[in-house]
């Protein structure tokens, strides 16, 4: 007759089950050695054996003679990278193409398999792939689904279950602030100073919008509804109400509104400072709190890397100082 089970026996099991669950422990991982799984739990080499062996017995376990104990069913090793970009990536000059070139080009360099598409309402992972998500926050939920890897560009992971499974490479956002705040306040000797942030909701614009008042809290705040250039048009307008020593944008675009705004009303322009080095900064010599672009790709080349490897450890945050770049708006 069978020896019956103690409930620290059964408690075990149920810890080990919520890994798989939740997907700390994943299909093809290898299992903790006996030694291993007595250590962990305190608990005798024969109870760990035990453990071992029903879990086996009830399919969650695998043993491979020579190799070791893993986690039963499909390995999830992605293969390949599955990049979904937000469909404004396809307009050339704008942010998401500049990036996506860039991060192609460094893929093709190294050999990294990779697919690109992009987001058309509802769409689906590939199979044993690492996402790699620019701007689809509507993905979010399915990637927590499935409970695999992934990757954000330029933008964090919200907290919760997903949150030791999603990757992320970003700008230091309240720092580029601070930093703006800081090269205006020296470079105008002024306390007007005119902040255009994106929409009032997003995360960027609010932190890079925080770090800024960390050094100007007086500084006017004015908000447009979108990032785009269009968008931009109506707020500058608002400009002729101030006479404001300087204007940070909190992106190129916006910047690139007001040097426009400026130039139609044949108007002398006070410093002017976006936000990224996109490419339209360089093409109007727009000055900028630029992101180190190729420590950026890097970055996300090195990370994809590693999980193609197999790696399963925790999600990484990366995240990057940005730098000033001066041209003829400073």
């Amino acid at each position: 007759m069978a020896r019956p089970r103690s409930l620290r026996i059964l408690n075990i099991k149920q810890d080990i089950l919520s890994r798989i669950e939740e997907g700390y422990l994943r299909p093809g991982d290898a299992f903790f050695s006996n030694r291993s799984l007595a250590r962990r739990y305190d608990i005798s080499y024969q109870t760990a054996h035990r453990i071992v062996s029903e879990l086996t017995q009830e399919g969650l376990l695998i043993r491979e003679v020579g190799a070791g104990t893993f986690i039963a069913g499909d390995s999830r090793i992605p293969e390949s990278l599955d990049i979904i970009m937000n469909t404004r990536a396809k307009i050339t000059g704008s942010f998401g193409h500049f990036l996506m070139n860039l991060l192609v080009e460094k893929l093709d360099a190294l050999e990294i398999p990779y697919s690109l598409r992009y987001q058309y309402g509802s769409i689906s992972f590939q199979h044993r792939t690492y996402p790699i998500l620019w701007e689809c926050p509507t993905l979010l939920p399915k990637l927590a689904k499935s409970k695999g890897f992934g990757m954000l560009l330029s933008n964090r992971p919200p907290p919760g279950l997903t949150n030791p499974f999603i990757d992320s490479v970003e700008i230091d956002d309240f720092a580029g602030g601070i930093l703006a705040a800081q090269v205006l306040k020296k470079r105008t000797k002024s306390k007007d100073i005119i902040v255009i942030g994106g929409p009032k909701n997003d995360l960027r614009s609010k932190r890079r919008i925080q770090g800024f008042q960390e050094i100007l809290p007086q500084a006017t705040i004015l908000h447009t509804r979108k990032w785009h250039y269009e968008s931009a048009l109506s707020v500058v307008d608002k400009l002729g109400q101030y006479q404001p020593d300087g204007i940070f944008c909190a992106n190129d675009r916006l910047a690139q509104a007001v040097h426009f705004y400026y130039k139609a009303q044949k108007r002398s322009a006070p410093p002017i400072l976006g936000f990224d080095d996109a490419p339209i900064s360089r093409e109007q010599q727009i000055s900028t709190i630029g992101i180190p672009w190729e420590e950026f790709i890097d970055a996300v080349a090195e990370r994809a890397k590693l999980r193609l490897s197999g790696y399963n450890g925790t999600a990484a945050r990366t995240i990057l100082a940005p730098r000033i770049i001066h041209r003829d708006t400073l």
